[in-house]
């Protein structure tokens, strides 16, 4: 369903080539008619097969909340048991953000980058450079994302397990709140933890920083690409290489392309 729906992405930028090179050159108003019934009738069937595919989604994620309710539930009150409720209860909230993964749009992402190869080979049929320039600004996105994995992924985990700690700390506190007033522990203890909620805070802020940044730098960097792309492409243009619909139509396969990458 995934392969269709790519497919069927084509329709705008092949569109506009067909009416740029076809159609304004021809003059044929019947062209005209059948290319806009043709690619109507495409459009209504994207966007069927997509509202299918996200209720395919949906029911993965009912099912698969359904059968490991019950493991995960059990696995929850063995870590609390082990390491305290806080813990225990993380094992809950992974499984609600695993369907909370399924359900939303991130999921499709994986599975529209492995038919990138499709607009690709559509690239570089329209000409050589289009499809050299598109498979340089994918190799440039992913190891962009590589990047920003690295600098994200260790910084914020350890930032949530802080947190976690912390929260686990204060709910012991709260539950012996009458025995340490009496000792006079207490503001010792709120200053223990605020140092420690301090130093989560910060480590989960320049988590949220560098992955903010490798965002705007990865948007910027696919953004500069396709003016590049269209900058090419007028140029062929210019030697009559190519032609202005081929031209356009590049453009927007190129931003086609580097979406899924974008959105890793």
């Amino acid at each position: 369903m995934s392969g269709f729906i790519n497919v069927l992405q084509l329709t705008v930028p092949l569109f506009m080539l067909q009416v740029h090179d076809r159609v304004i050159n021809s003059q044929s108003t019947d062209t005209l008619k059948l290319l806009l019934a043709i690619a109507i009738g495409a459009i209504i069937l994207y966007g069927i097969l997509d509202f299918i595919r996200a209720l395919i989604f949906q029911e993965m994620a009912k099912s698969l909340l359904r059968r490991l309710n019950l493991p995960a539930i059990s696995a929850a009150m063995s870590v609390a048991l082990e390491k305290g409720s806080i813990q225990g209860t993380q094992v809950l909230r992974d499984l609600s953000d695993l369907r909370n993964f399924i359900n939303g749009n991130t999921i499709s992402a994986p599975l529209e980058a492995i038919w990138s190869p499709i607009f690709l080979g559509v690239m570089f049929a329209l000409h050589p450079f289009y499809g050299i320039a598109g498979l340089v600004a994918v190799l440039v996105l992913i190891g962009l994302s590589l990047l920003g994995d690295l600098l994200v992924r260790q910084i914020t985990k350890e930032g949530t397990d802080a947190n976690l700690r912390n929260i686990g700390d204060i709910g012991s506190t709260v539950s012996n709140a009458e025995a340490i007033e009496a000792m006079g522990m207490l503001p010792a203890l709120a200053m223990r933890w605020r140092q420690s909620q301090v130093h989560a805070s910060e480590l989960l802020d320049i988590g949220n920083v560098r992955s903010k940044g490798m965002y705007s730098v990865t948007r910027s960097a696919r953004f500069g690409m396709q003016i590049c792309v269209l900058a090419m492409g007028a140029y062929l243009v210019i030697l009559g290489e190519t032609t202005p619909g081929a031209m356009i139509g590049g453009t927007i396969i190129m931003g086609r392309l580097l979406l899924p990458f974008d959105n890793v």
